[in-house]
């Protein structure tokens, strides 16, 4: 943008030097977004027709009025709307979250599938082996949350409730 600004000032300047003095002067230059990734879905998702069928689970960041970020594991039935997973910490790692469902998955008796969206918790290698054999996992389309709509649903109560 100080390089646009300055081509409408009338100065001919490159934009690799203009950059080079931005940072000198020690301004952050913008980076170029990144385009979101998407995982490899294992399974095709169908309506959920009964309990412990389709399991929606999502990451919720937050932060603590003192400034300390805090992380939220949720997950929930498509069927009953039951809340299943609640793990809460300044960082969750993808074995906590794994250790946890393999506890659902003996206390239910059941292998859902897993229906989350694409950000790098749930793109990790750890959780796709753990997944593989054992449940479907169904990746939601980069940018588009509405097709995990309950999770994120019960995320927005989490944030106005807590």
């Amino acid at each position: 943008m100080a390089w646009a600004d300055l081509r409408t000032d009338g100065l001919v300047i490159n934009r690799e030097k203009v950059q080079r003095n931005w940072r000198g002067e020690g301004l952050r230059v913008a980076r170029k977004p990144h385009s979101k990734r998407a995982g490899t879905t294992t399974c095709s998702i169908s309506k959920t027709s009964a309990p412990n069928v389709i399991w929606a689970i999502d990451f919720l960041f937050d932060s603590l009025r003192c400034g300390t970020p805090v992380k939220l594991a949720s997950m929930v039935d498509g069927h009953t709307r039951e809340s299943l997973l609640g793990i809460n910490d300044h960082s969750i790692t993808s074995e906590e979250v794994i250790n946890h469902v393999r506890k659902l998955f003996a206390q239910r008796g059941a292998r859902p599938v897993l229906r989350c969206d694409n950000g790098p918790g749930f793109l990790s290698q750890a959780l796709n082996e753990f997944a593989h054999g054992q449940l479907g996992i169904h990746y939601v389309a980069p940018s588009q949350p509405w097709r995990n709509g309950i999770i994120e649903s019960f995320n927005n109560c989490v944030r106005e409730e807590c």
